[in-house]
Formats: structure tokens, sequence, C-alpha cells
């Protein structure tokens, strides 16, 4: 089966988590790029079968987020987390930052613009 292109995102982020982050301000800040939200979605893909109150209380805030909840039991390996998350990606370019960071509005559309300019360009972003 194939997509509609029109119909899917330019880009993907994929964050993942082991059941160990305290807070989850890092959806917020990608759920609030100046992009339209039919633009990219955001997925947390979590390794453990519990995803907290807090986390699922955002899927019904962002429409362009959603959970992954893999079901697996410790030790963890965020190695099962990215593989998941890039299988449902639906979009062309991956973002995989780190599950608590935060950025500015224009990060995914900065970054995007970045990568136009050579379509085969690997990025990686590091905190300041």
């Amino acid at each position: 089966m194939t997509m509609d292109t029109a119909s899917r995102p330019r880009v993907s982020v994929i964050m993942v988590d082991g059941d160990f982050r305290p807070s989850f301000h890092a959806v917020d800040s990608f759920c609030s790029q100046d992009l339209g939200q039919d633009a990219y979605e955001v997925l947390w893909v979590e390794h453990s079968s519990r995803v907290r109150q807090e986390l699922s209380d955002r899927e019904r805030i962002y429409p362009h987020f959603r959970v992954l909840c893999l079901g697996r039991s410790k030790p963890y390996h965020s190695s099962f987390c990215f593989n998941a998350g890039i299988a449902a990606a639906r979009a062309d370019v991956v973002f995989i930052p780190d599950g608590d960071v935060l950025v500015t509005p224009d990060f995914l559309r900065r970054a995007l613009e970045e990568h136009a300019a050579d379509p085969r360009l690997a990025l990686y972003f590091y905190r300041v």
C-alpha cells in the first residue's frame, strides 16, 4: 500500500524513553513548532508497558503527537525504540533528538531548510 504524499508530513520527530524521564517538556517544545501541524509529526516511543498519564494527555492536546508503547521488559535497549519509531514514521526526513531537550519554535523549519540545501545531508544537532 502506498501513502499519498500530500497527506504525509515533511518531518517525523522520534523521541524514546524507558519509563525514566521525569517530565515531558520536549514534547511540548517539539509540538509547538512554527510549521503547520500537518507538516510534521512527533512520536514518543516507550520501551516499557507503562505510559504516564501526563504523556497520554498530550495525545489529546496535540493531534500530530502519538505514543508508541513497545511493552518490553527491562533491561532497556534504546535500539528497539529507535527501530520502532523509524518504522512508524510517515515522513521521509526523520529527527531523533533526546527526549529532554527544548528547541526554539523555528527549529524544525530551519533544519528542513538546511536539509533542502542538500537532501543527502545528515544533520547532527548538539545541546548549547
